[in-house]
């Protein structure tokens, strides 16, 4: 670990990288969960060593759902600067029905009572980051008839004709659906979601970006991550009327939203504060994501 540690420094300062990501998803022994721990201590110490500058950042991408075998989560705050959390395809209540991946506010799982559960964790909201994903969960119904949220949906696996996510659309697929489809809105959930014959898609747009991050702003988490600019609507295929959104609208409805210039440069390597946000981590600090599998370290 400590000569990784290193060469991780060496890298960073080689290609002008801001800082490290690290994709630690779904441990399930208490082995990775020590693991991740030292990990995070020696990269933290190797960092705080270098005099030089830029200060390089360190954060952990973490599953939305919080698993306390996997994550001693008041030890991992000591050493990063930031846990982003991907909130978007979260369980569904039941697999029978159709239901969206990353539902603000529901009686089950949610990304309000997903945050929260991190937080009673022992996560501070000043080292949380909410990702947002340009992937909708993609569903086959029954019957078209029966299209709202807890319609009940055929087991089959369904895939775009782009990019052959399992269940999932991502904005260039689902812009081609508007072609053919009805938008529909579940004020319960906060979410929006496209139906075509008997084809249900549930999807972030402004509107339900615009309510999580209002919402993040009044429960003070820092920031919000894209997670995936490759699957964003990059030829701007959607009208206005029918706005899916992209990274720019969500730099865009952030900006609005706050209003008070309280956006900072993450490159500045500044350590977080409460009521500090960003549009875009991953994308603002050029982080480069090594995703790490603890059985393979020694």
């Amino acid at each position: 670990m400590e000569s990784f540690a290193t060469g991780v420094i060496l890298y960073l300062r080689q290609y002008s990288f801001h800082g490290l990501d690290i994709d630690w998803q779904f441990p399930t022994t208490s082995v990775m969960k020590w693991g991740l721990v030292k990990l995070l201590e020696i990269l933290r110490r190797k960092f705080n060593d270098w005099l030089l500058p830029p200060r390089y950042l360190l954060t952990l991408k973490c599953p939305g759902v919080y698993n306390p075998v996997g994550y001693d989560v008041p030890a991992i705050s000591r050493y990063v600067d930031y846990v982003i959390l991907a909130a978007y395809n979260l369980p569904t209540p039941n697999s029978a029905q159709a239901w969206f991946g990353s539902p603000l506010y529901s009686r089950h799982i949610s990304v309000d009572s997903s945050v929260r559960e991190w937080q009673r964790a022992g996560l501070p909201v000043s080292k949380m980051v909410v990702g947002i994903s340009p992937v909708g969960r993609f569903l086959k119904l029954q019957q078209e008839t029966a299209f709202t949220p807890g319609s009940p949906i055929h087991s089959e696996t369904l895939t775009g004709s782009l990019f052959n996510i399992p269940k999932g659309l991502a904005y260039p697929e689902i812009c081609e659906m508007f072609k053919n489809g009805t938008k529909h809105y579940d004020n319960a959930s906060q979410m929006h979601y496209l139906v075509a014959g008997n084809t249900w898609v549930g999807y972030e747009d402004t509107e339900s970006i615009k309510a999580k991050i209002t919402w993040m702003g009044k429960l003070g988490v820092p920031g919000v991550m894209f997670s995936a600019i490759d699957l964003d609507d990059f030829k701007g295929t959607v009208s206005v009327d029918d706005v899916v959104v992209g990274v720019e609208d969500v730099r865009a409805v952030t900006t609005v939203i706050l209003s008070d210039n309280s956006l900072i440069n993450f490159c500045s390597g500044k350590r977080p504060r409460p009521q500090i946000y960003s549009i875009n981590v991953m994308m603002i600090m050029m982080m480069i994501t090594i995703k790490i599998i603890i059985l393979r370290l020694k």
